[in-house]
């Protein structure tokens, strides 16, 4: 599950094929790492394609209200896109833009958001975790966050294949109650997400009342606050996704949770940033288990750190901190939030085994 907008800007170097809505990527994710996207109008016109192939996904009627919120640092291109799209499929289009310098997303938008039947987020600023998103869901509205770049939403377009794995992802999690993530390496966690719903993303919104993220593939829970006992080693090679930090770890660290907490972080470089970035927030909750999961998404990239980490079939997502998302029965509005996404680990529920040393285990599962 996605929950922040980190998005990934880039330019350039992309080709046609009807095969993939009228798009394909033709470069490498290192050539997306100047922070730019292109200059020229034409862009957002090449984008129209691929934004109503997935529009379309959401099951986007003639008639339908489509609202964009987005902010002035982001990608231009893609609130045009959309405008373009929904046109041509006979939605009514209209925009929000909030000041960049906006912390979260005000009161005021969630009553416009109500007014929507499809709200796309396309903003760096808070509003997946706000009040104002969760009252939208809960008024029927669907949403979308479309937050990364563009070879990544080409790439990991969503498939009806990738739905059907966490559909049944949430049928054998929700039946369920303990959680526990072991591993050669150390890791014990146990975790117990009492009745707290459980989510899958699939990459699209086709319901009333629900989120999703382009592009997205996982099925997680955020059980209680207090509820995670054990050691959890992020050993080498495993991924940080946590803002400021994002990247492989170089040695292992070790987290030892007591109720819900994290109490103690061991290890070296990577360690000590880690350390650091919790202590900046000077707020405890920041160290409270947020959500757990297993990614269902075989397109997915282990090099690439961001969704294809969040996505990566058969990893094991561990997050900390703000859990205030809609329908999830998080309490926890701390400002804080992060993630660890391990690899080689076993993931079971009650004691059914569901990822086994990254292998997902059910047939109807893989």
């Amino acid at each position: 599950m996605v929950h922040r907008g980190g998005f990934r800007e880039g330019g350039g170097g992309l080709g046609r094929t009807p095969q993939e809505g009228g798009l394909r990527s033709t470069v490498k994710k290192s050539e997306f790492t100047s922070r730019r996207w292109p200059l020229s109008y034409n862009f957002a016109t090449e984008l129209v394609p691929l934004f109503m192939k997935h529009l379309q996904l959401c099951e986007v009627k003639p008639g339908e209200r489509i609202l964009l919120i987005t902010d002035p640092r982001f990608n231009p291109h893609y609130p045009a896109a959309f405008f373009g799209a929904g046109m041509a499929l006979g939605a009514e289009v209209f925009q929000l833009t909030l000041p960049f310098t906006t912390k979260e997303l005000p009161p005021y938008a969630g009553e416009i958001m109500k007014q929507a039947n499809l709200v796309i987020g396309m903003t760096k600023v808070q509003w997946l975790y706000t009040r104002p998103h969760a009252e939208a869901l809960e008024s029927g509205t669907r949403t979308l966050m479309v937050v990364e770049a563009e070879d990544e939403l080409i790439r990991l377009f969503p498939r009806r294949e990738v739905q059907r794995r966490g559909l049944e992802g949430v049928k054998v999690l929700s039946a369920g109650r303990k959680i526990r993530i072991t591993s050669d390496a150390g890791t014990d966690l146990l975790v117990d997400k009492g009745s707290r719903p459980v989510h899958c993303s699939y990459g699209f919104s086709d319901r009333p009342g629900r989120w999703d993220h382009w592009p997205q593939g996982n099925v997680s829970v955020m059980p209680p606050e207090d509820q995670a006992e054990g050691v959890l080693v992020v050993d080498k090679g495993d991924v940080i996704y946590t803002p400021g930090i994002d990247r492989h770890v170089s040695e292992p660290i070790k987290l030892t949770y007591r109720e819900g907490k994290i109490v103690e972080i061991e290890g070296g470089t990577d360690a000590m940033a880690l350390k650091e970035w919790f202590e900046s927030f000077h707020d405890e909750r920041a160290y409270w288990i947020s959500h757990v999961g297993w990614g269902i998404e075989e397109r997915a990239q282990w090099s690439i750190i961001g969704m294809d980490s969040e996505c990566f079939y058969g990893g094991i997502m561990v997050a900390y901190g703000r859990n205030i998302f809609p329908g999830s029965g998080g309490v926890n509005d701390t400002v804080a939030h992060g993630q660890v996404i391990l690899r080689n680990c076993n993931f079971t529920v009650d004691g059914q085994v569901i990822v086994e040393k990254g292998r997902i285990v059910p047939e109807n599962l893989r």
